[in-house]
């Protein structure tokens, strides 16, 4: 299996709704690609100890695949693109990834 981790950090002044309407778009992914086992998109829960230094992203969603291929295919979908492009990269001042393999 492939867990594939992305983390975002959106622009300050990034309107509620804007974020709001992520959430939705990215809602029926795993009904839309059948290529996803599991799906996770989570926000904040704003408990980053901001001594340290460090800053939490705000979001992070998180899908399984049987295989490379099938993660492959799902980041080569255009619809995927299209909710990246249109929703998420306009508010994106910083993102992280993660590919890994798990049994």
């Amino acid at each position: 299996m492939i867990r594939h981790i992305h983390f975002n950090r959106w622009k300050p002044g990034t309107p509620p709704e804007a974020i709001d309407k992520v959430f939705e778009m990215l809602a029926d992914f795993p009904q839309r690609f059948p290529e996803i086992r599991k799906m996770g998109v989570h926000r904040d829960a704003r408990l980053g100890i901001e001594a340290s230094g460090f800053k939490n992203m705000d979001f992070a969603i998180v899908l399984d695949f049987d295989d490379e291929a099938a993660f492959r295919t799902y980041m080569g979908r255009e619809h995927h693109k299209m909710i990246v492009k249109t929703y998420i990269s306009p508010y994106r001042e910083e993102s992280a990834r993660i590919q890994y393999i798990f049994e």
